[in-house]
């Protein structure tokens, strides 16, 4: 069974973004950049570089960043391998003035994100900026857990910005390369190229922003300050992420925080277990292959921390599927992904009708009640206990589960999973009942 080598250049080319983070620009460029990919199995990752010379050094020096950010990236550990095309001629190092040129990555756009109830906000955001930039939500600062999507919302964006205004300056960056180069201008004295450089962009992408409260470095937040203020009233776009809310960024000043809070903020929740389906029906589709449904809904019950780890899981199927020349089947994926679920107790796939089945039955109530609007005290706090239970049990966010439980606003599951929690820490009684419960749902099929 073949499949297309697209999706292993994308893995590529996430490990060297992963590199890039951790070594200078320079560094980067002159090592990193240039190499290809020519290989790679469940084992060992085969990668090419010009000359024997630049073999040694990658060899010597990046081998073990490259072989960390695999197995950052695929999940499990694969040995590195470098060799060299001596005849080839080495590219020349990217022109320092290129990084003005945001060239967003390929695999990264809107027709790519799979939109689920805890992305849906911030994906609506992030198109409404590409399409009417410094009109919409400016500026539009987008923040959750690693691996959620908010890199790929930020490179769409940038796509859809060049297709639509060809000739707008992109400029993206990270918090931490503002800073350091902002330093480096200031011991060369060089500041005023500096802020021609930050100040004559059409938008400005930051990644990682929480990065910027961070030390003692006054001057460069103030100089981040003045860069956003010379943007905002040039009525230029400004697209932030980070991994908290502004409120939460620690010793960043005031002045700051308030102006991201006066624009978009929205934030990006772990997929739900129907995203998560969704997203790996959608890699599936892209390599042209059938897998078996009940196989992608063991990956996405099994894979729930994030994006980036449910990718590793799937490539890792498609390297064992493309091994053993078979179809991607429940046997092939427990094979296939056996490292993770020995590293943990392997989850039951469990669904809130399942949930509100067993509610209903353990307190005679009938379904209707349970969904309705009545408030007694026999219907309202079975109802907030099966609002509970989806929540712990089947990963789902607040507002898909307000939706199955009649339409519901997300705040009145929230405010539900409040109220048993504070009655779990003051009743041991209650506690012990609801474990009870819940280790007999977990069972339900066994």
């Amino acid at each position: 069974m073949r499949f297309n080598m697209d999706s292993f250049s994308d893995v590529f080319e996430r490990v060297k973004q992963l590199c890039r983070g951790e070594m200078s620009e320079v560094a980067y460029d002159l090592w990193i950049r240039e190499l290809e990919l020519t290989a790679l199995d469940s084992s060992t990752a085969c990668l090419q570089c010009t000359t024997q010379f630049k073999r040694d050094i990658v060899n010597e020096k990046y081998n073990a960043l490259l072989t960390a950010s695999f197995e950052e990236i695929m999940g499990f550990p694969v040995q590195v391998e470098i060799t060299s095309r001596e005849a080839a001629p080495a590219a020349p190092a990217a022109q320092e003035n290129n990084r003005l040129d945001f060239q967003p990555e390929k695999e990264y756009s809107f027709e790519t994100f799979v939109v689920g109830s805890g992305n849906s906000l911030a994906h609506a955001a992030a198109w409404a900026v590409a399409n009417n930039p410094a009109k919409s939500y400016n500026p539009l600062f987008m923040y959750g857990g690693s691996g959620l999507g908010k890199t790929h919302l930020m490179h769409a964006i940038g796509h859809e910005l060049l297709k639509n205004f060809p000739n707008m300056r992109l400029l993206c960056i990270t918090s931490e390369d503002f800073v350091n180069e902002f330093i480096q201008c200031i011991q060369d004295k060089n500041t005023e190229s500096f802020r021609r450089r930050y100040r004559n962009v059409d938008v400005l992408f930051v990644d990682d922003i929480q990065f910027l409260g961070r030390g003692d470095k006054e001057s460069s937040k103030e100089e981040f300050f003045h860069t956003f203020n010379k943007l905002y009233q040039d009525k230029k776009q400004m697209v932030f992420t980070s991994d908290r809310p502004p409120r939460d960024i620690k010793k960043l000043e005031e002045r700051l925080r308030s102006r991201f809070e006066n624009g978009m903020v929205t934030q990006i929740e772990p997929p739900d277990l129907e995203t998560r389906t969704a997203i790996l029906r959608a890699w599936a589709e892209k390599e042209n292959i059938t897998c078996d449904l009940d196989a992608l809904n063991y990956i996405a019950a099994n894979v729930s921390e994030n994006i980036r780890k449910l990718h590793g899981a799937f490539i890792r199927v498609l390297l064992e599927a493309s091994q053993s020349k078979s179809n991607v089947t429940l046997p092939l994926v427990k094979h296939a992904i056996h490292y993770i679920t020995d590293a943990q107790d392997e989850k039951k796939y469990i669904t809130i009708d399942e949930i509100t089945t067993y509610i209903c039955q353990h307190y005679n109530i009938n379904y209707k009640e349970l969904m309705g609007k009545k408030k007694t005290k026999d219907i309202a706090l079975p109802r907030q206990i099966a609002m509970y239970m989806c929540r712990e049990l089947t990963g789902n966010t607040y507002p898909h589960i307000g939706t199955a439980f009649n339409g519901r606003d997300h705040t009145t599951v929230m405010h539900a999973c409040s109220q048993i929690r504070k009655k779990i820490d003051k009743d041991s009684h209650f506690k012990e009942h609801l474990e009870k419960m819940m280790n007999e749902i977990r069972g339900v099929d066994n």
